[in-house]
């Protein structure tokens, strides 16, 4: 009876919220790769897309906020810039 239950689960078609869920975990997801692999081509920019990534509300859903905040500190450890780094004015305010 169980394994009925959970066939027809599994078989039924996702709902719209579902999908809608999904795809936005994916784009957030994807946007921090993106961020991660154009690192090495122009910097600036993937620390602005880090920094609009922090901006999401269901961040946490997709990816941690800490390791958006670790492509942040890391640009600037590679700059040499370590008073940005602890004195955090690299949050958002």
């Amino acid at each position: 009876m169980l394994t009925r239950r959970l066939l027809l689960i599994y078989l039924s078609p996702p709902s719209p919220e579902y999908l809608g869920f999904v795809n936005m975990t994916l784009n957030i997801f994807f946007g921090t790769v993106w961020s991660c692999r154009t690192y090495d081509e122009d910097p600036d920019e993937a620390i602005k897309q880090c920094h609009i990534l922090l901006e999401e509300s269901d961040l946490e859903t997709a990816v941690r906020v800490g390791d958006v905040y670790g492509i942040i500190i890391e640009h600037y450890a590679r700059q040499q810039n370590y008073t940005k780094v602890s004195t955090k004015s690299f949050l958002p305010t």
